[in-house]
């Protein structure tokens, strides 16, 4: 009843059920949900349909014969390091330990961190082949050309001298102008791509970003959420022979805690301090100054960036700056203390302010007599 109906020690986690076989140390990871198991191909039918990442371990005691074969479910973290080879330590329920060594793996989604970063992961991983396959091509190239210069030097040898080949001036045209037209392309991308990035007001730049990163991690993360949400107990059971026909679903909170992640001991402190640490190159920083030093230059060059850009980004940044001043001017004004009222005294003064003023008016408006003209004496002749 408690373990096969209502599955109140599989769900309480005060004891565990009489079908967990153990605990499985691999990989920096404790997990408390293995099921022993007979028959590795028959069970893996039924333990597809359970949606859940299962590593199928052999399992042999240290210096003994005894053998089991268990299959013990990933439920948190990643699966960046889980494979066919990988060994780790096996306690069974007597607390006797177990040399464990992974046979087979069914791949399933384990956590929605690790969906997130997936896609990421994978673009790495191709570019990083298909460097590896580019050079492994050129390494083997040079090799076999290095080959054929021996054999046809040892020919030279032997038969004489053989007239060297031309050069191809065409060949190599071609090849030039396709790969000066693959930069090109690849410029004109990322030129459009900064060019529509810089237009955008302050605001839409980072809803650009997260934009992109919900572009290329959102489709992943929502198929693993909903596969997560769908783990079933039950074939993994069935597999094993126990006629179980209810679901046992494995939620996301629940199945986290069935795979506990390595953590620090109370009071241990991480080191950050490594004696062997490589020394810093500054080549990287060079590197990339020149590299956006290039770009720049490249989309000045290709008239993307002009003056009028550069004035509408100054007038932009001017603008809102005046605003943000205008803004606290005004809550300076608005902050600034009134004037207390004089009482009396303040309509003697306005009196005396109308006074002189009337006086002032009175004075300007005399008329300036003005002075009689003289007429200059004649000489006289003697």
């Amino acid at each position: 009843m408690n373990n096969f109906v209502s599955f109140r020690d599989f769900y309480t986690a005060q004891n565990k059920a009489i079908f967990q076989a153990g605990s499985l140390y691999l990989d920096g990871r404790s997990c408390d949900f293995c099921l022993r198991v007979t028959d590795v191909n028959k069970h893996s039918i039924m333990a597809n349909l359970s949606g859940t990442y299962l590593a199928y371990c052999e399992c042999q005691r240290e210096g003994g014969n005894e053998k089991m074969i268990i299959a013990a479910a990933f439920t948190n973290g990643d699966a960046d390091n889980l494979m066919v080879g990988r060994n780790g330590i096996f306690y069974d329920r007597k607390g006797q330990d177990w040399n464990a060594t992974i046979v087979k793996i069914i791949e399933h989604p384990i956590s929605v961190r690790q969906a997130f970063w997936y896609p990421y992961k994978r673009i790495g991983k191709m570019v990083g082949e298909q460097i590896e396959k580019m050079a492994s091509a050129r390494e083997k190239a040079v090799q076999d050309q290095a080959t054929s210069g021996i054999v046809n030097t040892t020919q030279t040898t032997d038969t004489g001298k053989i007239p060297p080949v031309p050069f191809d001036v065409g060949k190599f045209a071609g090849i030039f102008a396709a790969i000066g037209l693959a930069i090109g392309a690849i410029g004109t991308a990322i030129a459009s791509v900064i060019t529509g990035f810089i237009s955008l007001v302050w605001w839409q730049m980072p809803l650009a970003i997260v934009g992109l990163i919900l572009l290329i991690s959102g489709p992943s993360v929502l198929l693993a959420f909903l596969k997560l949400r769908k783990r079933n107990l039950a074939p993994l059971l069935d597999g094993n022979g126990w006629a179980v026909n209810t679901r046992a679903i494995i939620n996301i909170p629940f199945g986290a805690s069935l795979t506990q992640m390595a953590t620090l001991p109370p009071g241990a402190q991480r080191s950050l301090t490594d004696p062997y640490a490589e020394k810093k190159s500054p080549w990287k920083s060079y590197f990339f100054i020149g590299l956006l030093l290039s770009s720049i230059a490249y989309l000045w060059h290709s008239g993307y960036l002009h003056q009028g850009i550069i004035e509408k980004l100054q007038n932009h940044f001017s603008i809102n700056k005046s605003e943000k001043s205008a803004e606290i001017e005004i809550g300076h004004g608005a902050e600034a203390p009134v004037a207390p009222d004089s009482g009396a005294a303040a309509p003697n003064d306005s009196k005396t302010a109308a006074k002189g003023e009337l006086e002032a008016t009175a004075k300007s408006s005399e008329v300036v007599p003005t002075a009689q003209t003289v007429p200059a004496s004649k000489p006289i002749n003697r």
